[in-house]
C-alpha cells in the first residue's frame, strides 16, 4: 500500500505546496515536502478553505487492464505513443474506458516492460 495526497481544489489554478491545483487529482505523498504537505493541510483546514485534502493509502500495482491494454496498442500509430515513448494515456483510456492519470500509465508501463523482460 501506498500513501497519497487526493486533493480537490474549489478553484481552478490555486497554488499551494508548490504546485497549482484543478478540480480532483491524487498525487504519491512523496510529491510534497513536509512543509508543503503542512501548508496543503493547513489550507484544507481553514473554514471555507479553497482546498479538501486528505492524505489516503491504496494499492499502487497497476491495475492488470491498463498492463493489457498496453499491448493492444500500436507502436506504429503516433496517437498511441507519445514522442518519449510512452502510451499516451488518450489511447489507453479509450482500451479500459475509463480515466487514466499519468501516474497509472506510467506505473503500468514500467510493469508492461518488466514483464516483457520476464
Amino acid at each position: 500500500m501506498a500513501k497519497f495526497v487526493r486533493i480537490i481544489s474549489r478553484k481552478d489554478g490555486f497554488r499551494r505546496g508548490g504546485m497549482a491545483h484543478f478540480g480532483k487529482a491524487e498525487h504519491p505523498v512523496d510529491t510534497f515536502t513536509e512543509a508543503q504537505l503542512d501548508a496543503l493541510l493547513a489550507e484544507a483546514g481553514k473554514p471555507g478553505g479553497t482546498l479538501f485534502v486528505e492524505v489516503v493509502e491504496k494499492d499502487d500495482r497497476p491495475p492488470d487492464d491498463l498492463i493489457a491494454a498496453i499491448g493492444k496498442l500500436d507502436r506504429a500509430n503516433p496517437a498511441h505513443f507519445t514522442k518519449g515513448g510512452k502510451p499516451e494515456t488518450k489511447a489507453l483510456e479509450d482500451v479500459v474506458e475509463r480515466q487514466v492519470t499519468a501516474t497509472e500509465r506510467d506505473a503500468a508501463w514500467d510493469a508492461f516492460q518488466a514483464r516483457a523482460k520476464e
